[in-house]
């Protein structure tokens, strides 16, 4: 303790970090006053129309799985519910490429054609050595389970 007194301005340091850190974390608790209104927004899709979005599917702030909660509806739902945006999504950004795919000329539709094949191909090939290392690593799992169950 004698030790940590000769270095003052690391004491005065730390004790300032920590004062400033419970000071933020307690405004960031409270907030500065003023009231923020969860709203949505409109987001263009590539057919032209509009998909209206908000957090947590506006009924709550801060908390999103407090909304699900009042409602019922455990956290599945709300997998649920991001699942079925990414598939949305996913279909937006196929009507974006279809549309893009028209406007290119022959030599630049082939093109694009042979990368789309490319990029699926090694997607198969990263799937396929994933289940490959998910597969070594649970051999060696196994193997690793032989020896620490005995020592147990």
């Amino acid at each position: 303790m004698k030790k940590l007194w000769e270095r003052k301005w690391l004491v005065l340091t730390v004790t300032a970090v920590v004062f400033l850190s419970v000071g933020a974390v307690a405004w960031a608790a409270t907030g500065d006053g003023q009231a923020i209104e969860a709203t949505a927004t409109s987001v263009g899709n590539a057919a032209g129309g509009t998909a209206t979005t908000a957090g947590c599917r506006g009924d709550c702030y801060g908390d999103c799985d407090a909304g699900y909660r009042e409602q019922g509806r455990p956290r599945v739902a709300l997998r649920g519910d991001l699942r079925d945006k990414a598939e949305q999504w996913a279909q937006r950004h196929q009507e974006l490429m279809d549309a893009l795919r028209e406007d290119m000329t022959p030599e630049d539709q082939a093109l694009y054609d042979e990368l789309v094949q490319t990029a699926k191909e090694q997607r198969e090939a990263l799937r396929e050595a994933r289940n490959d290392l998910v597969e070594t690593l649970k051999q060696l799992r196994d193997l690793a389970g032989k020896y620490t169950d005995d020592a147990s």
